[in-house]
């Protein structure tokens, strides 16, 4: 009888632990709070008018991807619903206007450039077809409904929803959260120790996880690839008259505005773009070698603010 009841108490435990689900992506706690968004002080001497003014946010506790999300976890999901992405549908207008970006190094210079022949994820920067020896670097050459798509599928697949992070969600988090230390870079003042970028990268995309993680052990938020958010992107004066936004996700009233906001800098910029506040516009049609992104797990629903601009 205990021998049978011994046997039965494994067993729930087991069932226990084995349903409990686990995430397809390692995400990072990070607890609420408030930060000034924009170019500190450290950031002022490389600033543009897009990293200004400095303003206040606050956010609820959220998770985000502690990777960015990589080649392998891409091809999953391909793999899972036979989804096609935009860079690889050739008969599409939209493909024709927004040809492949890779990087050409003839000369010895990097620089990137547009090419006609299918370049997607399953490409290198320099065109190479990936291995998977390569399913660690991080996914690019994706579209921003490339990456919507990729976090219905694991929704549905988890159970939890998943999204691309607001650009406050990605800056708060870059800069440490509440641990932060008001660093340059995402957990540095000294680029190379956390970022993949020009002076170090030789051009290539790197895996993941391999420079130093920030105050909240999230790796890669500066460097390897650029990262879109949900955020259109318009500039912070059209809201400077709010004391506080409150998780915040910034959008133009028009509905044919179309340019989406990429966080973070990438293996082939400058260390001035290294900078936390650094922003760049998108179209949302957009595939290049260097943009990628990573998700978020929500405890409170984003707030829409609307541009007074």
């Amino acid at each position: 009888m205990n021998k049978n009841i011994a046997v039965l108490a494994l067993a729930s435990i087991c069932f226990l632990a084995c349903s409990k689900p686990s995430s397809f992506v390692e995400m990072v706690d990070v607890e609420g709070g408030v930060f000034l968004m924009g170019a500190h002080t450290s950031e002022l001497d490389w600033a543009t008018q897009d990293d200004l003014p400095a303003h206040m946010v606050r956010l609820s506790d959220y998770k985000i991807s502690k990777y960015e999300i990589t080649v392998g976890q891409f091809k999953t999901f391909v793999d899972e619903t036979g989804y096609v992405t935009l860079a690889e549908r050739r008969d599409t207008l939209v493909d024709k206007l927004y040809k492949s970006w890779i990087v050409d190094t003839t000369g010895g210079v990097s620089r990137q450039v547009q090419v006609d022949s299918v370049i997607s994820w399953r490409n290198g920067m320099f065109g190479q077809r990936l291995t998977p020896d390569d399913y660690d670097l991080p996914v690019a050459m994706v579209t921003f409904d490339d990456c919507k798509a990729f976090c219905r599928w694991l929704s549905e697949k988890e159970g939890v929803e998943y999204d691309l992070p607001t650009e406050a969600q990605w800056e708060f988090a870059a800069r440490g959260g509440n641990l932060s230390h008001d660093y340059f870079a995402s957990g540095s003042n000294d680029v190379d120790k956390v970022a993949w970028y020009a002076d170090n990268s030789g051009g290539e995309l790197h895996p993941v996880g391999k420079k130093m993680a920030n105050e909240l052990g999230i790796h890669d938020m500066t460097g390897n690839v650029r990262e879109w958010t949900l955020d259109h992107s318009l500039g912070y004066r059209g809201f400077a008259h709010i004391d506080t936004l409150v998780n915040p996700v910034l959008q133009s009233k028009s509905i044919t505005f179309d340019n989406h906001v990429g966080r973070g800098s990438s293996s082939n910029l400058t260390v001035s773009r290294c900078r936390n506040s650094y922003r760049t516009a998108f179209q949302s049609a957009k595939h290049g070698a260097g943009l990628g992104f990573r998700i978020v797990q929500r405890s409170e629903p984003n707030r829409i603010y609307y541009s007074i601009d």
